[in-house]
């Protein structure tokens, strides 16, 4: 009778455990994904400081030429189509003409410590001052922008 009851305790005991496993590992995944949204949203507040930078001082000199970055209008990549496409940029925008596209050598060139995995850009409105990561793999598109950011 007394291995019987020891064997209910460790079962109990086992599915316990089970149980409080199982939520911390979900807990952690949320703490985890919650910490990953902050690190990009640094980084888009990173990137749109620097832009609003270069604007003011594009604006105070009456030069476009500092505006960092190739010309949305101009980009023949298929995640620019994509992104027109969803709407996430129209043409129609009267703001279109001054979206920018950013890629590692620009962030690298303005000293921002960001990397950018394969795949991903921003592309930067000066007028705006919005901010959008863009990321691309075969199959999907992510689009995270300074808009969507709640403070």
């Amino acid at each position: 009778m007394k291995r019987i009851i020891t064997g209910i305790v460790i079962v109990i005991a086992l599915v316990i455990i089970g149980i409080i496993v199982f939520i911390l590992v979900h807990k952690g995944q949320d703490i985890l994904s919650a910490a990953n949204e902050q690190d990009l949203n640094t980084e888009l507040l990173q990137v749109q400081t620097k832009v609003k930078k270069i604007e003011l001082d594009s604006e105070m000199k009456n030069d476009t030429n500092q505006l960092k970055g190739q010309k949305f209008s101009d980009c023949t990549e298929e995640y620019a189509q994509k992104l027109k496409d969803e709407g996430t940029i129209s043409e129609k925008d009267t703001n279109y003409k001054y979206y920018y596209i950013w890629d590692q050598s620009v962030l690298d060139e303005l000293s921002l410590n960001i990397k950018l995995k394969d795949g991903e850009v921003y592309i930067v409105n000066y007028i705006t001052s919005e901010v959008i990561q863009a990321t691309t793999s075969d199959t999907d598109m992510n689009v995270h922008s300074t808009n969507d950011i709640q403070l």
